[in-house]
């Protein structure tokens, strides 16, 4: 079992690879930096590295530093989400969605105007890795659920920033889940993907009626998967969401 220390020093590092933008093969910045950057001392960083190289997430290597291994920032928000995410009851999805909607379409319109080119540019990286990892459904939802994240960090509002990074492990649960009941293989490269992209072209433009019109046909999508999922896991109709 881990302790809250290293429960705080995996997801402040799953933040920091996020933020940083690093990438399997990195190298980690050292002990010291790594530790003053989780606000935590050595000996507890070293404990919660030892966590994640068991986990095949990070490698060390003495003398030489400590490397993201293939896959891992994908693998570490799988460990957090497995070992201490949020989890969502079934009955609670309908409140969950609702969160989501009444956040994204409208924090969507502050982004658009907003959007520097930096942000514009780190969006279409994720798309195109949703692109390439099309063909796996955890790979392609991990980018898909940073893609959402990252819209809300381009309003630039700190406290929204905040308030959506508490439901953003949820939200990757959630995919996850969903995507073992249901999984969709016309789904993924079709209509979810196309959806990004037009809402990605929105930004561009800087156009926010567009872009709100658009997260809320992304949204009605959302919702008619969470239907068809409730349904494949035997919820009474009535339990079901209704998008707005």
């Amino acid at each position: 079992m881990l302790n809250t220390i290293e429960h705080k020093i995996i997801r402040a590092l799953a933040s920091y690879i996020e933020t940083a933008t690093l990438y399997p093969g990195d190298k980690l910045p050292g002990e010291r930096e790594l530790a003053s950057i989780c606000g935590v001392s050595r000996p507890s960083l070293r404990k919660a590295l030892d966590v994640l190289a068991d986990n095949n997430i990070i490698t060390i290597r003495h003398g030489s530093g400590t490397y993201l291994n293939q896959d891992a920032p994908f693998l570490l928000r799988e460990y957090i989400s497995r070992h201490f995410g949020i989890t969502i009851p079934q009955k609670s999805y309908y409140d969950f969605m609702e969160t989501r909607e009444l956040i994204e379409i409208n924090a969507i319109r502050l982004t658009a105007l907003r959007a520097t080119p930096e942000f514009i540019r780190e969006l279409e990286q994720i798309t195109t890795r949703m692109s390439l990892s099309s063909g796996d459904y955890s790979k392609y939802h991990l980018e898909d659920s940073n893609f959402h994240l990252t819209l809300i960090k381009g309003t630039q509002n700190k406290i929204l920033i905040e308030t959506y990074s508490t439901i953003r492990e949820a939200l990757f649960t959630y995919m996850i889940e969903v995507g073992k009941v249901i999984p969709d293989e016309n789904y993924i490269p079709g209509i979810s993907l196309a959806e990004h992209l037009q809402i990605l072209e929105c930004i561009k433009k800087r156009d926010p009626d567009r872009a709100q019109k658009l997260m809320k046909k992304h949204m009605q999508t959302a919702w008619d998967i969470a239907n068809r999922y409730l349904r494949e896991m035997g919820l009474d109709s009535d339990e079901t969401f209704n998008g707005h």
